[in-house]
């Protein structure tokens, strides 16, 4: 009964939306199955893009939503909704023991070969000249699912930011990096403030915030 409903519903369109291309399956799976369930007749556009290319699809208006993990580099010009947060991983080969806890920072790490994703390169740097340290960064990659498959080919360490259930990490070796005076990142949606939305993209994030409000009931 419910599927004849949603058929009928009248909602047709198409949303045109970013997203990482590294493809989170929660990402997936929480925030594209509810909408799709709820408005079959809404057709996809997906762009699977970097976030400085996402910001570029903002600003030409080929698309209207955008998910990304990095930093903005204009926060003043979005919208932003949080989905979730996340905290830097090191995901390491057995060759390259690190210490029995829970955290690990840089000191622990930094003479290891390391894969990175290029957006968070200046940010671990900064850290480490803080820290009076120098990173062996032997591979950048434009994506975090780039970094764990390079850092898995070459049996390096990989730096990645993801959040704690990530299926990416399943077998994997994984310990929280823990930062000094680091914000954390999150997943979040963000929309230019001067875009009008339309009904598609109002309809998405109304979706996910049917899934938010679900999560905390």
């Amino acid at each position: 009964i419910q599927a004849e409903i949603n058929m009928l519903n009248g909602d047709t369109g198409t949303l045109r939306i970013a997203i990482p291309p590294t493809i989170y399956r929660d990402l997936i799976v929480n925030h594209f199955s509810n909408f799709t369930n709820k408005y079959p007749n809404i057709k996809l556009n997906i762009y699977e893009v970097t976030s400085i290319k996402a910001e570029e699809l903002l600003k030409n208006r080929e698309v209207e939503l955008a998910i990304t993990n990095a930093n903005l580099t204009d926060n003043e010009k979005y919208n932003i909704k949080e989905l979730l947060k996340e905290k830097f991983r090191a995901i390491y080969p057995i060759q390259y023991p690190l210490p029995k806890k829970d955290k690990v920072n840089l000191k622990d790490i930094h003479k290891y070969r390391l894969a990175i994703p290029r957006a968070y390169v200046s940010n671990l740097k900064e850290q480490a000249v803080n820290q009076d340290l120098e990173i062996n960064i032997d591979a950048v990659t434009s994506t975090t699912r780039g970094a764990i498959e390079i850092a898995r080919l070459k049996n390096i360490l990989a730096i990645v930011p993801l959040p704690v259930d990530e299926h990416l990490l399943n077998g994997d070796r994984v310990k929280e990096l823990s930062l000094k005076n680091f914000n954390e990142f999150s997943r979040k949606i963000i929309w230019l403030k001067e875009n009008t939305l339309s009904k598609c993209a109002r309809l998405f994030l109304n979706s996910v915030d049917e899934i938010d409000n679900n999560s905390e009931n």
